[in-house]
């Protein structure tokens, strides 16, 4: 059994350290879910809001970040040997397959004829910005990878901003960032609104790291929040939430009339009715703000997370996440697809969705097993 498998089981384990192997196992089940609700919506749209999983990751993202650095990087203050130890441990555990799957597609789109030129910017994660400046060859191949260089990117900033930002001054500026980040989204409309149709816009600002800017900052705020250990507050602030959810639900609705709302729960791809883009993945981003601060405190969904099947699915997440669109690919395929932009994809039987899932679960397990697992091993300790 790996050392961080969690010892549920056995009764010596000291019951603080056992349930905090269970709340994170809890945060691993939900990746888990994630990571399929992102295959589904990238097969045929078998799982319609499956797109909302990408910001969920995001949030999540901030949370471990934040967690990790502060409960076991800064143990003893130092901040540059912190820093060193979270770099090399973030570089072990995303690179060997990043790579690795970047050097067997060079290959074969070397042999192919398929090559593409930004591909190459893929070696060092800045995808994203490459899209931000309008370099759009986009391939089922390889573009799930924009959403890792967005990650990236904020790797390099939250360490710093932990350390030099202290108290409540840090909470006051992290808020600040929620509230910046619509802001920022109309920012895009007023540089690129007229050099860019409609569609080539909306996927501008999908993928423009600066629209998630609310999603780490409230990621960072599920851990750092003076309100996570005063459940008096937390219960306060429930009421209001069901409120707010309740009249935001109904604007969504009015947002994106048409059949398809109820299977999309009122968010489309994209979000391009009535201002979504601005204030939608504000939205995302709050619901799951206080979803990850459930589970990180009040034991919400432990039923449904105590899963052993979530919980595999969420150690193996990142590798469904790098297998899984060349996996649907081929898939869709078999099953007749030739154009395979995700609003032209024909309809497929359920049986394509299901056989892209567990073969991208197969792949994903031998992945961890025998790629990502002996580099995981190599990590320095925390502290």
């Amino acid at each position: 059994m790996r050392e961080d498998v969690y010892a549920v089981s056995c009764p010596r384990v000291d019951p603080v350290v056992r349930d905090e192997e269970i709340r994170m196992a809890r945060f691993d089940a939900l990746r888990g879910l994630a990571a399929v609700l992102v295959l589904g919506g990238h097969c045929a749209l078998y799982i319609p809001f499956g797109w909302v999983a990408v910001p969920f990751f995001f949030v999540l993202t901030g949370y471990f970040l934040a967690r990790s650095w502060e409960t076991g990087f800064l143990k003893d203050g130092r901040f540059f040997s912190a820093l060193r130890v979270f770099f090399v441990r973030r570089f072990y555990r995303i690179y060997p397959l990043y790579w690795g799957y970047l050097s067997v597609l060079l290959l074969l789109f070397l042999f192919s004829g398929l090559f593409a030129g930004p591909f190459f910017s893929l070696f060092m994660g800045y995808f994203g910005w490459l899209r931000f400046f309008g370099y759009q060859d986009m391939t089922m191949w390889y573009s799930q990878f924009w959403s890792l260089s967005v990650q990236l990117q904020f790797y390099l900033l939250i360490p710093f901003f932990l350390y030099f930002f202290r108290g409540i001054g840090r909470v006051v500026i992290l808020w600040l960032f929620v509230v910046l980040a619509p802001i920022l989204r109309v920012g895009l409309w007023f540089l690129f609104g007229d050099l860019l149709n409609w569609g080539d816009f909306l996927s501008l600002v999908y993928s423009c790291p600066l629209t998630y800017l609310d999603a780490f900052a409230l990621g960072v705020l599920a851990w750092v929040s003076p309100i996570e250990n005063k459940k008096d507050i937390w219960d306060g602030l429930g009421v209001y939430l069901v409120f707010i959810a309740i009249v935001l639900l109904s604007m969504q609705i009015y947002g994106n009339p048409g059949p398809l709302w109820g299977v999309s729960l009122g968010f489309p791809w994209l979000m391009g009715n009535s201002g979504q883009w601005v204030w939608g993945y504000s939205l995302l981003a709050l619901f799951f703000y206080f979803l990850v601060m459930g589970v990180g405190r009040d034991d919400v969904l432990s039923g449904f997370l105590d899963n052993f099947l979530f919980r595999y699915l969420g150690r193996i997440s990142y590798g469904i996440y790098v297998f899984h669109l060349p996996i649907v690919l081929v898939v869709l395929y078999i099953y007749g697809a030739r154009d395979f932009r995700l609003d032209a994809i024909p309809s497929i039987p359920l049986t394509a969705f299901l056989l892209a899932l567990f073969a991208s679960v197969a792949v994903a397990s031998l992945s961890y097993y025998f790629l990502e697992l002996p580099f995981l091993r190599k990590r320095p300790a925390y502290g």
